[in-house]
């Protein structure tokens, strides 16, 4: 929901429609064993389903957006937790 506020000038859609936008698609995407990360399926869904609340480019350009944050702030994470492995294996 902050997400889209932040990304699209035009009003974004209520908070349980952005809620059950993503959660939709991120668990079809979790659905299809075939694609690593529901990589292109969460996409598609998630461009699909705003499709009626924004034009199509624009619903495709937010989903792939949506999938590079997402990529970052893991990649962030996963980062962090080595950081802290390897700290806590030095001092022990």
């Amino acid at each position: 929901y902050f997400f889209l506020k932040a990304l699209v000038e035009t009003p974004s859609p209520a908070l349980w429609q952005s809620v059950g936008i993503y959660i939709t698609a991120y668990n079809i995407g979790y659905i299809f064993f075939f694609s690593p990360g529901g990589l292109g399926v969460r996409e598609g869904v998630m461009s699909a389903l705003m499709a009626p609340l924004y034009t199509e480019p624009v619903a495709a350009s937010i989903a792939i957006i949506n999938r590079v944050w997402i990529t970052i702030a893991e990649a962030l994470i996963s980062l962090l937790a080595l950081l802290t492995y390897k700290i806590k294996s030095i001092k022990s």
